[in-house]
């Protein structure tokens, strides 16, 4: 119950369905204040007034007859209320029900009418006793509001459904009004909804069996379905035998089955043209970069939701780890932990996009004929770093042209990255496994998998022209590309940055297997096609003008994370001796 001790000497409340359950708490907790409570019911409250006012010992407590059922009793009990009191400081609009498809004499939807149609007419009725005064109307609703689906040639709700449908649809109405109710009326009026939660009452009395079975089973059931991976009707099962009478009704078990049908085609992480679970329909494991992020975040809840609403988790998990593996802890000025913020909101793109342009100038550079600029690349040479430079020799053999494709990984590994593709989609634990993995062949196959799985390539022949004609402009090539598209090349550039210390053409190499990930293209690397797959060649001259834009943005990144971040004070970049080397 509330614990406010403010005194309501002098206010006048008015309570409907004030007679048993959260009515009737409510009018004993604000008489207890000393406010003036009229209990509006169809049913006689008298025995509730007297206990009431035995227990709170305030005699300013009465009963009045009100049907929400009957629109001629909410237009008489009006006008009594209009006529024999001075003024109205709180409505609380609490009476409902629950109960199967009827029709009132009206001539519509039981539910319908006493959850959202009466408290509507009763409140405009009353208004002018609620206007001058500093009042609050408070309307009692539903946290299951959001599964409501409106038909507004059907507000009287006579068109067949179940009955709980009816209730969510009633509860929908209902916040929709208050938020309608709140913008029209004057300031000193303040209009609240609230979800009072799971309370045992007598609202569903009619249905046998113990309260809560139901509603609490079919959530149970459905986190089941999500956090296990499992089918519905093995969900179910599994809740009727931890919980005897659970998930009783056709409703509540359409309610699981539908959850199961829109949230395991969202869960799959690597796209196939087979589909190797979940679903009989193949299209639903196809999915562009664009589907992927939006399934993500149906999925994903809490910091992982906010941190990864444009990035997809996997590639960011694959790259960290690597990164790990390489012993490359820089992070190049910026957190890329998860947290309330969301790392690439710094990045170059981003900033871009919401109209915050950073500075993207380049070093000058010589441009001789038609042939392609030379490409600046940056190169570290710290003395310190000469020595883990030849210990990362053994890992860069793993992202170098002769050891990218994955029709070179041994047939067990193959084995295991096959199996382990299919865990990830099937079991929401097996993300873990790639923060334990210990091979780096195993993460470089899987990212470049998940890339060249996608339906649509993230960079499709529309974004290489723009590439093309504007390779030697940073910003306008960021601008030209789609916002998901750019922050993933990006985040990939940046984690090539941090694969340090490593040699120019090491780097380009990298750039160029990404490139024919991210464009689905077949990319000659010393003497090579790659990746092994049927794929249409890229050309050379589109690729060099790709890869001079990826050089550029390189040097503008490099120029960016060596500055002391404006927004993130307290991640600083350590100074660095930089050597520019045009690379062609």
């Amino acid at each position: 119950m509330c614990n406010c001790k403010t005194r309501l000497e002098g206010k006048t409340v008015l309570v409907t369905g004030g007679n048993s359950g959260i009515g009737f708490e409510t009018a004993k907790n604000l008489a207890q204040r000393g406010a003036r409570v009229i209990i509006a019911d169809v049913m006689n409250a008298e025995k509730s007034v007297e206990e009431i006012i035995r227990f709170t010992g305030n005699s300013k407590v009465e009963y009045r007859y009100l049907n929400l059922a009957n629109f001629k009793s909410v237009k008489a009990f009006a006008e009594d209320i209009n006529i024999t009191i001075d003024h109205l400081d709180i409505l609380v609009n609490n009476a409902g029900c629950l109960m199967d498809n009827k029709v009132s004499e009206d001539g519509i939807n039981m539910i319908m009418q006493v959850n959202y149609l009466g408290p509507y007419l009763l409140t405009k009725l009353i208004l002018p006793k609620l206007i001058p005064t500093q009042s609050r109307i408070v309307n009692v609703s539903s946290g299951m509001y959001f599964c409501g689906e409106l038909d507004l040639q059907d507000l009287a709700g006579l068109k067949p459904k179940n009955f709980f449908k009816s209730y969510i649809n009633s509860k929908l109405c209902t916040v929709l009004w208050t938020k309608a109710l709140a913008k029209t009326l004057p300031t000193n009026v303040s209009v609240f909804c609230l979800h009072p939660g799971m309370v045992a009452t007598n609202i569903v009395g009619f249905i046998k069996g113990p309260i809560g079975l139901g509603r609490t089973g079919v959530l149970i059931a459905c986190y089941l379905v999500y956090s296990l991976r499992i089918r519905a009707n093995d969900a179910i099962r599994l809740v009727r035998k931890k919980r005897p009478k659970s998930i009783q009704t056709s409703g509540q078990i359409l309610c699981v089955q539908q959850f199961e049908h829109y949230i395991l085609p969202q869960t799959v992480v690597f796209s196939s043209k087979e589909p190797l679970m979940l679903t009989k329909d193949p299209k639903t494991c196809e999915f562009t970069l664009r589907q992927y992020l939006y399934r993500q975040r149906a999925t994903l809840h809490g910091l992982d939701e906010r941190v990864f609403r444009e990035l997809p988790k996997i590639v960011f998990c694959i790259c960290e780890r690597l990164l790990k593996l390489c012993g490359c802890q820089d992070s190049g000025g910026l957190d890329y932990r998860v947290r309330n913020r969301a790392f690439y909101r710094m990045f170059l793109s981003y900033k871009l996009k919401l109209g915050k342009p950073p500075d993207l100038t380049t070093p000058e550079e010589n441009i001789n004929g038609d042939k392609p600029p030379a490409f600046p690349m940056i190169e570290w040479r710290d003395p310190v770093e000469e020595d883990v430079e030849r210990n990362l020799e053994s890992v860069s053999r793993y992202t170098s042209s002769n050891n990218i494709p994955a029709v070179q990984v041994y047939e067990e590994k193959q084995k295991y990255i096959k199996q382990l593709r299919v865990e990830i989609n099937q079991r929401r634990e097996a993300m873990s496994k790639i923060d334990e993995e210990e091979d780096p062949t195993i993460l470089s196959v899987l990212l470049f998998e998940w890339l060249e799985g996608l339906k649509q390539p993230v960079l499709d022949k529309e974004d290489l022209s723009n590439i093309v004609c504007r390779s030697t402009n940073v910003g306008s090539c960021i601008m030209a590309l789609q916002m998901e598209d750019m922050i993933l090349v990006e985040y990939l550039l940046r984690f090539v940055v941090r694969l340090r210390p490593l040699v120019a053409h090491k780097k380009v190499d990298i750039l160029k297997r990404l490139l024919a990930s991210l464009t689905h293209q077949t990319t000659n690397i010393n003497g090579k096609l790659l990746p092994n797959k049927c794929f249409p060649r890229l050309r050379d001259g589109t690729g060099s003008h790709i890869i001079n834009f990826m050089l550029r943005m390189i040097v503008v990144i490099q120029q960016d994370i060596a500055k002391p971040s404006r927004e993130e004070s307290d991640v600083v970049i350590a100074p660095r001796r930089l050597k520019i080397k045009a690379w062609t």
